[in-house]
């Protein structure tokens, strides 16, 4: 048998040997740059090859960085070799703090789950043992050159990016962020001094009585609450689009913020204050819908970057100064390393070296843009981030370019003082840097599809087709605005009747987000046995079918509206007037909303409550397979009703027993039992058994699940549940008023 060093050819092994450190340094710096024109992406982009991709830069950049650490402190120099060796060695020793920076990563992603927060103490260590291996690595090159002395310029840039990104990991983990959101401690008034007074006054003759009042001092101050955020939605509608879409993004901004700074706390899995919920609620009362999902989406936007990436220090005042220090440093060691003499240095690393020290400035600038074409940058612009230069103090020539990198229709004002020459140039800027720079979105606006129906009666795909649906690209439709609105009218009105009634019931598990009105409505429609047993899993997937089932049976497939049609109209306003086009929109919204919450069921059934969801679809499907065994090309109409005809006089549990947990023809009882009754009052039940469990499903999720999806493009669900606990429907808030005290009342 042939040894393993044997397999590959002696030319092909001294090959390797030359250029083996060569290759690892150069393919360290590609997956920076890989992630950091790819880790704020994610934010928006919900297809998965995108997160693969992602995933294995990730986890191979420090894997290669820290080989290439191992292979260069064996490679650098050794007592007894040549002159023009040692001056190789040298050079390529000067790498070795690059790879530190590598190893600190960009700062559009520190994380790419949020359990990797969790490891920060690895990288704390990682991060004594790689510093150690580069001063070893300066010690078995140091021949005191020019090279030697810059290792420490650029040994520093490194050494700062290694240790903010563990230290944002460290912030980000569950136990630091929960106790950096913990309020100061508050030991109250004292009560042995109170009582002391108290009886102090009694023996005195005094008739004392306790009078309650407001402690003012430890109410939230003004600055640190929404209260001072200017809300006028009158304002906005009544000017014109086109001038005031950048002042209104940027209103949006710096509502949201303060609102950001409180429901944090919610990701820390903490109780917010009665204080919180009334500023709260005095706001979005007055909200429009748009407005409202527009704060929502701010706020998301802030907490993925306080979880994933470095803003949670870069956007501090020590961030600021650790990068600038990281940006000079570099830029100066690149300033002297083309002035100092490089004859004695071989080409090859030469050329490295500057592809190094370039592909680093390049880094940081890009950091820089991605900052000001962020929504920090526009609290930057409000002065909250006090810490940093005002925006009047930045030297015209950067302002102007900044304002030049911006996209177009978001500086209309300043693009109509343009002239045509610079305005037509400047387009072909933005549209360059399109292709290079992520876009300006917080999320990907999308819900995921996902249809009991069509997987029962298509044919069974080729495995690699098959495969790459499945795990490597998104099904998915865009969220219509009128959704938007149609859940923002559902929310507002519980609110409104939390307002009216405080006899509790019903309205007491709407106003904390547990109300189940689809069991209500199974109740009303009477088709299904022990119906306060049903689980929530159990319900959407009866839901699921009923809707498609109602739906195929009036709706052909030559007189389905266009795919484009729900996206044009919003409901209660002037586009739909008729009834025709009220029914129209609750089909297709039902219909939508029903295939998200069963691609939530299959895909993400850890954010939707505990049950056997997945067993009951693979039931479900097995017995639908089974009934359609046989029909080939069959069109969706066809399939319901050859289902609606069968006879379910007899329950479906009674027939099978409790083995099978099978729900299709139980769909199929419910759906009769609407197609009982008039088609408008039927769809009406419908939307609202649609809306009551998507609220359920949003208001059961656990923060870190919501928190999860932040890095994956964003969830539909995640909107709602902020939404609804900005409208107080959560049990994360405090009932009584806290900041009530007594005080001593003589007579």
């Amino acid at each position: 048998m042939r040894e393993l060093n044997e397999v590959f050819p002696p030319r092909l092994r001294k090959l390797w040997n030359s250029m083996e450190l060569r290759v690892l340094v150069l393919l360290s710096l590609l997956l920076q740059i890989v992630l950091i024109s790819t880790g704020n992406r994610r934010k928006y982009i919900r297809e998965k090859w995108v997160g693969v991709i992602l995933w294995l830069c990730y986890l191979s950049a420090d894997v290669v960085a820290t080989i290439a650490l191992g292979v260069l402190s064996q490679a650098s120099g050794d007592d007894d070799a040549k002159s023009e060796d040692k001056h190789s060695y040298a050079i390529m020793g000067f790498w070795a703090p690059f790879l530190l920076m590598h190893l600190g990563g960009p700062d559009s992603i520190t994380a790419y789950a949020l359990a990797d927060n969790e490891l920060w103490s690895r990288h704390f260590l990682a991060l004594i043992g790689q510093v150690a291996v580069a001063v070893y690595v300066l010690l078995r090159s140091w021949i005191s050159t020019p090279v030697n002395y810059l290792w420490f310029v650029i040994f520093a840039a490194g050494f700062l990016k290694y240790g903010e990104r563990t230290l944002v990991l460290y912030w980000a983990s569950r136990d630091r962020f929960r106790k950096w959101m913990v309020s100061p401690p508050d030991p109250g008034p004292n009560y042995a001094k109170f009582m002391d007074e108290f009886l102090s006054k009694k023996r005195e003759g005094y008739d004392v009585s306790l009078v309650k009042v407001i402690d003012e001092g430890s109410m939230p101050r003004p600055t640190d609450s929404p209260e001072h955020a200017t809300v006028n939605v009158e304002q906005e509608a009544a000017e014109p689009q086109g001038v005031t879409e950048h002042a209104t993004a940027h209103s949006v901004v710096q509502d949201a913020y303060p609102f950001f700074l409180i429901f944090k706390k919610l990701f820390a899995d903490l109780i917010l204050s009665f204080q919180d919920k009334e500023t709260s609620l005095s706001k979005f009362r007055e909200l429009s819908w748009y407005k409202a999902f527009d704060i929502v989406e701010v706020e998301l936007g802030f907490i993925y970057d306080l979880f994933y990436t470095k803003a949670s220090l870069l956007y501090s005042a020590s961030g600021f100064q650790i990068h600038f220090l990281s940006c000079s440093s570099t830029v100066a060691a690149f300033i002297a390393f083309v002035i100092i003499d490089k004859n004695a240095y071989p080409k090859t690393e030469v050329i490295i070296t500057y592809i190094l020290l370039i592909g680093a400035i390049l880094i940081e600038i890009y950091a820089v843009i991605i900052f000001f074409r962020s929504d920090w940058k526009r609290i930057w612009l409000s002065g909250e981030l006090t810490f940093m230069p005002p925006m009047e103090k930045v030297p015209s020539t950067i302002s102007t370019t900044l304002k030049w990198t911006s996209p177009p229709e978001l500086t209309i004002v300043e693009e109509n003082s343009l002239p045509d020459s610079k305005r037509k140039l400047k387009d072909h800027i933005w549209l360059w840097l399109s292709y290079i720079l992520p876009a300006r979105l917080r999320w990907s606006n999308s819900m995921g599809q996902y249809n009991v129906l069509d997987r029962c009666i298509e044919r069974k795909p080729h495995i690699i087709c098959w495969y790459l649906k499945e795990y490597l690209f998104w099904n998915g439709k865009n969220v219509p605005k009128s959704l938007k609105k149609l859940i923002f009218d559902e929310v507002k009105k519980r609110d409104k009747k939390d307002g009216e009634d405080k006899s509790g019931g019903d309205n007491t598990d709407k106003k904390l987000g547990t109300y189940r009105g689809d069991k209500i409505l199974l109740q009303k429609m009477d088709c299904l046995e022990k119906i306060d047993e049903v689980e929530f899993d159990q319900s959407v997937l009866l839901w699921h079918m009923a809707t498609d089932f109602c739906y195929h049976t009036e709706v052909d497939e030559n007189n389905k509206p266009e795919e484009t049609w729900l996206y044009k109209v919003i409901l209660d306003e002037k586009m739909i007037s008729s009834p025709q086009d009220i029914l129209k929109f609750r089909r297709e919204i039902s219909v939508l909303i029903s295939n998200y919450m069963v691609h939530l069921l299959i895909t993400s059934p850890f954010m939707l409550p505990s049950g056997i969801g997945q067993i009951r679809f693979q039931d479900t499907r097995a017995e639908a397979i089974e009934f359609f065994d046989g029909q080939k090309n069959i069109s969706r109409s066809e399939a319901c009703n050859l289902l609606l005809k069968v006879d379910t006089q007899l329950l479906p549990s009674k027939v099978k027993g409790d083995r099978s947990k099978s729900l299709l023809f139980d769909a199929c009882r419910l759906a009769e039992s609407l197609r009982s009754q008039e088609v408008g009052d039927r769809w009406e039940k419908i939307t609202q058994a649609w809306l009551d469990i998507l609220t359920f499903a949003a208001a059961q999720c656990k923060w870190n699940d919501h928190a999860e999806k932040l890095s994956q493009g964003g969830e539909l669900l995640t909107h709602v549940w902020l939404l609804m606990a900005h409208f107080g429907m959560t049990d994360q808030f405090q009932i009584s008023k806290g900041y009530e005290r007594v005080k001593l009342n003589l007579k």
